[in-house]
Formats: structure tokens, sequence, C-alpha cells
């Protein structure tokens, strides 16, 4: 998708990087330690408006899928929601719904990651699959490996990335 993301553990940590770093969007996990995903959104809501600052867009990821949960993460000043477990294209559209308009070169370098990863699909998804198969995953009980790459375009790296760099 050609972004990239810094990691909170928790609503606490969330804040702190917001007073550090510009952000373009904040994905906002519902069900965080410490303080949740309602509060965090309350207090960036709070410091935005105490402080006079531009408002950044807030996309709620939950697991959440009942009638009228959305509506709640809306009226709690998020900005929409996408909801787990998180699909590729529905995160995509999520964030180009809300995320300002890149550089004409940076469009350019997206459409041709996206054409490499269509080209992979077409050839080599089984590929990307036994590797997750047969990947360091093996060890991990309860984690559907292979639905987790689909479910990242065929990523395999991302996962590797997210869940065993040190």
């Amino acid at each position: 998708m050609g972004y990239s993301a810094d990691v909170a553990g928790d609503g606490r940590e969330a804040l702190t990087l917001l007073d550090s770093i510009s952000y373009d969007l904040v994905l906002m996990d519902i069900q965080m330690p410490v303080m949740d995903g309602f509060e965090t959104t309350a207090l960036i809501r709070a410091r935005e408006a105490s402080e006079k600052k531009e408002r950044i867009p807030i996309v709620a990821m939950t697991a959440h899928a009942l009638s009228g949960y959305r509506e709640k993460c809306i009226e709690a000043g998020m900005d929409d929601y996408v909801s787990k477990p998180i699909l590729p294209k529905e995160l995509e559209t999520a964030l180009r719904r809300h995320v300002k308009k890149r550089s004409a070169e940076h469009e350019e370098e997206t459409a041709v990651e996206e054409t490499a990863e269509e080209m992979k699909a077409e050839d080599g998804t089984e590929k990307v699959l036994e590797t997750a198969e047969s990947s360091q995953w093996e060890d991990i009980p309860l984690f559907d490996q292979v639905d987790g790459v689909v479910r990242t375009g065929g990523s395999l790296s991302f996962w590797e990335n997210s869940f065993f760099s040190s």
C-alpha cells in the first residue's frame, strides 16, 4: 500500500507518539491495555481542541462487528471503522479516504508495487502460501498463518517482520 506505520502497545504510548511525531492518520485498536481506544480518542480530540491542532483522522479497528458499533465509534470521535479480521482492500479504502493525497512520484511507486503484487498473485500465490505454511509460524498455536498472508495481499514478509523480528 506504500504507507509506513509506528506501533503503540497501548493508548498511553499512542498519545506519547502523537506528541512527538506528526501523523497523517491513526489506526485505533479499540481493545488496548492501559487505555482503550475510546478513552484514547477522547483525549486526542480534547488535546486538538485545547491546542487548536488540526484534526487527525482516526480509524477504529475492532473485532466488534455488531450492528451499531460503527456508529458508536463515530460518535466517540473516530472518523471511520474497519472490522477485524482486517481485509487489505477495506483497510486501503479507509486509508485512501482519509490520508492526504500523496505526491505524483509516490503514486507512481504505489502503482508499480500494486502491479508487482498483482503479478505475484497471478503466478505465485501458491508459492507464498506454501512458504507461509512451512515457515517459523508452525510453532505458534491458534494462528492461521495462511489466512494472515492472504489477508495482507500475500505479504509473508509483513508477518515475519511484525511477529518475528527483534
